[in-house]
């Protein structure tokens, strides 16, 4: 159910280069955007606090080498999640004219990024595995 308050219906009347957007309050924009940064912060602090919760769990039923071998296993994990995203997501969100063939490609593209990266990972492991003497 959506509050009537917060619900705006949005009639772009074009006006040379520029859209006006009829009937949007800025006190609900004020509210979403509020509600937004609170589920953001308590999404990151879960996040945070269950990586915790794992790496403590870790130490504790690993010997140390084996968790060193992990936290190297994590750090090259987070780096491929980094270069995977790109920001494309973020672009779609701001697409003020967004089409179908504008989300398929950022599929494409996130896919076949994702797909080099683990693949060049797969090869330099031998590397990383000499690097950290295992």
């Amino acid at each position: 159910m959506t509050d009537p308050s917060i619900a705006t219906v949005a009639v772009a009347e074009s006006a040379g280069t520029h859209t006006r957007v009829k009937g949007a309050k800025r006190a609900s924009y004020g509210k979403t955007a509020k509600v937004g940064a609170l589920w953001s912060i308590g999404r990151e602090s879960v996040t945070q606090l269950l990586s915790i919760l794992t790496a403590i769990l870790l130490a504790r039923l690993l010997s140390p080498a084996d968790f060193g071998i992990a936290a190297a296993a994590t750090f090259f994990i987070q780096l491929g999640k980094r270069m995977g995203n790109m920001g494309l997501n973020t672009a779609l969100v701001r697409m003020k004219d967004l089409r179908e063939e504008h989300r398929a490609s950022v599929f494409i593209v996130n896919v076949a990024v994702g797909l080099l990266t683990w693949r060049a990972l797969m090869a330099a492991s031998p590397w990383i595995g000499t690097f950290y003497g295992d």
